[in-house]
């Protein structure tokens, strides 16, 4: 478990991860400090996010086209918001 100390965070425990899983890391890390904050930001953020417009996502977006009951589900989460964090 990594423990923060105050106002500083904690070494990595390196015996976490693997040498590959290590190695997709830092490839990882490298590959997103060559982006801008708009590339990083259009790589992680879905589409859902994107039509949002810095706005509230939609139900409808964040839902596959093809899955079944499509309409039924956005309709349960609609009724259901207040209860959910997402």
């Amino acid at each position: 478990m990594v423990r923060l100390r105050e106002g500083k965070n904690a070494a990595p425990d390196e015996d976490a991860l693997s040498t590959s899983d290590w190695r997709e890391v830092k490839k990882a890390f490298e590959q997103s400090r060559s982006m801008s904050f708009d590339e990083r930001t259009a790589a992680t953020h879905g589409p859902d996010w994107q039509r949002a417009n810095l706005g509230i996502m939609r139900y409808e977006d964040m839902l596959d086209e093809d899955i079944p009951d499509r309409a039924a589900r956005i309709a349960e989460l609609a009724e259901n918001a207040r209860w959910l964090a997402l």
